[in-house]
Parts: C-alpha cells; structure tokens; sequence
C-alpha cells in the first residue's frame, strides 16, 4: 500500500541511482524538501490518493479534473520555493529522462507498481502546475463530498514540521462552515484555537489538544464531510498531528485549550 513514507523513500532511491548511473550529477531534492515543505507534501499525498482512486475506478475523469484544479488552487499561494521542489520532481521521472520506467525499477531495484504509481501521480501533480503557469487565478470551490475529500492520513508528510500548517488548514475550513457558525459553543471553539495556534507561545501540547478537538468536531459532523484545502478530510489532518506529535510525547493534556475539548465530550454525552 502507498504511504508518503514510501514515496520519499523510492524518490531518493530513484535520485541515488540516477547519480550511480552518471544520470545526475547532484541531487535535486532532499529528504527535507520532502518532509518540511507542507505544500509540496500535501500536493503529493493528494496526488497519490486521487491516481489510486483513479486507477480502482472510485474516482471517474471529472472528478480527476476537479481534484487537479483543487490542487492548482492550493499550488498557487504556495512559496515558489515550494514549486521548484515540485518541478524538480518532475524533472526525476523517467519518462521525462527518455527512460523506460520497467528498465529503471529493474536497475534501479525498485517495485514496478510502486514506481508506476508514483510517475502517474507526479502527472496529476504536472496537470494542475500547467493550470497556474499562465498566471490566472484559479476559482475551484471545495466540494463536501467524502468521496472527494482524502480522509488518508497516512499519505500526508508526518506532522513535526507541518503542524502548524495542517491545524491552520483545519481553522479556515471550520469558520468557514455554515454548520459551525451556526452553533455558538463550536464557533466559539474554533475561534480560541485559531487565536492559540496564531500566538508564538504554543508548544506541541497545544498542537496534540487542537487536534484531539478536530477529531470531535469531524466525528460530531460526520453526516457531511468538513473538507479543508486542497481536498483533505480535516479527520486526516488531525489524526495525523496527534498521533504524530503523542509519539514524540506531547501530551494534550498539559494544554490550556484541553478544557474545550472536556466540553465537547460533555456536549456529546448529554445530547
């Protein structure tokens, strides 16, 4: 099964035979460019999702369509820093190189499928940078569908170095839910983490307590998808943080924002 970890993993592998090959002369990514670049990981997460889906027949063309000018939208707010690590990429492809991919998972030792998957979600990722290179402003607004929206956590890059990424994404997808705004206590929720996650005081306790609060507010949700940029279901964002940042030993507990989500499983229980 594709995880973001294996992705990196044949990517650097691919790069490393290139150089023993003499194909490159240096590297043109790193592993940070790859683990601490939040657009470049979600980009690649949501590609990877939307080819599988795509390739099993749960995602038609349209909706392939959709997903690539989604990602171009998020793509062009991204630093241009962030771009040229996803042209780079492009650039370590195969058949951009004029190789044969079966020839190179051979020489290179890497799975075939894997591979395979991997150079046909760096074209999704190709399709949607077409789309922002004449510079007009891309409008593709977010669907709250659940097939449209990766709920896979696993494809996202770990959270230690995007947390603060992924919980801003998870922010502006709330406030801007009518569903949220309508009800007082979890508007009222949303807006103390927003100004939490904004202050420069905030620790990887805050980061580990705001996501367990996503949690409940995905699941309390759960007859409609809350789907923040690019398509992600916030559910994936948060359990990413948490289980990420709980294995570095954040304890959200320690937090001073853990009493909200006290209040959220009371809500739960009385309701």
């Amino acid at each position: 099964m594709m995880t973001y970890d294996l992705f990196v993993n044949t990517i650097l592998k691919l790069q490393s035979c290139y150089r023993v090959a003499k194909i490159l002369e240096k590297e043109l990514v790193s592993k940070l460019d790859l683990y601490a670049k939040p657009h470049v990981g979600i980009a690649i997460g949501v590609a990877l999702w939307a080819y599988t889906g795509f390739r099993q027949h749960t995602l038609s063309y349209p909706d392939m369509i959709y997903i690539e000018r989604r990602l171009a939208a998020f793509l062009q707010n991204a630093p241009s820093s962030e771009l040229e690590v996803l042209y780079k990429l492009l650039d370590l492809m195969p058949p951009r190189r004029g190789l044969e991919i079966n020839t190179v998972a051979t020489r290179c030792m890497i799975d075939l499928r894997t591979l395979l998957d991997i150079v046909n979600a760096m074209n999704v990722i190709s399709e949607s940078l077409h789309y922002i290179q004449g510079g007009a402003r891309i409008e593709e607004p977010i669907r709250r569908d659940k097939r449209l929206c990766m709920s896979d956590s696993s494809l996202l890059p770990p959270a230690h170095a995007n947390a603060q990424t992924y919980l801003e994404l998870c922010i502006k997808a709330l406030l801007e839910d009518e569903r949220i705004a309508r009800d007082p206590l979890m508007n009222n929720i949303v807006e103390v983490i927003a100004d939490k996650v904004s202050r420069g005081d905030r620790n990887p306790d805050d980061f580990a307590a705001a996501a367990l609060i996503m949690l409940i507010i995905a699941r309390k949700m759960r007859d409609a998808v809350v789907c923040a940029e690019p398509c992600v279901n916030i559910e994936a964002y948060a359990r990413r943080i948490y289980n990420d940042l709980a294995s570095l030993g954040a304890d959200a507990q320690r937090s001073e924002i853990y009493d909200l989500y006290n209040q959220l499983l009371m809500r739960s229980a009385l309701m």
